[in-house]
């Protein structure tokens, strides 16, 4: 059985692998753990009163939270109006054997038995509760 369709990847799809993407990474990690120990250096610069460090770190808190999403967004926007990859859908063809994949002149094949993992593979096969809702 041979199984066809198009795939085009947008802005907002490809934010959120990058977002996921950083957080699982060390960077996330570190600054998630970095924004902890600033809130709780701000509860405790507040309990002894000195109002001033304890606003300074929360402000530096959430420069340290927003800095990566608005990184990633720019980058993102850029990636998508200049790479020609993202600018048009991409053509999967699979069935038993292999995996092809095509666009405009371009095409991969990879068969099945060099695949040792699939992640992240969400198919929307119907709208959701929400969206039947919405309607």
């Amino acid at each position: 059985m041979k199984t066809k369709f198009d795939v085009k990847i947008t802005e907002k799809d490809l934010f959120q692998f990058n977002m996921e993407q950083a957080y699982k990474g060390s960077q996330g990690i570190l600054s998630i753990l970095f924004f902890i120990l600033l809130c709780a250096a701000a509860v405790m610069g507040f309990m002894r009163g000195q109002i001033f460090y304890s606003v300074l770190y929360i402000i530096v808190g959430i420069i340290v939270m927003v800095y990566v999403p608005l990184s990633l967004k720019g980058r993102v926007k850029t990636v998508i109006r200049t790479n020609k990859v993202f600018s048009e859908p991409l053509h999967f063809e699979i069935d038993e054997k292999v995996i092809k994949v095509s666009q405009g002149e371009e095409t991969a094949e990879l068969p099945w038995n060099q695949v040792y993992k699939v992640t992240g593979c969400l198919l929307y096969t119907s709208p959701s509760p929400r969206d039947a809702h919405e309607s």
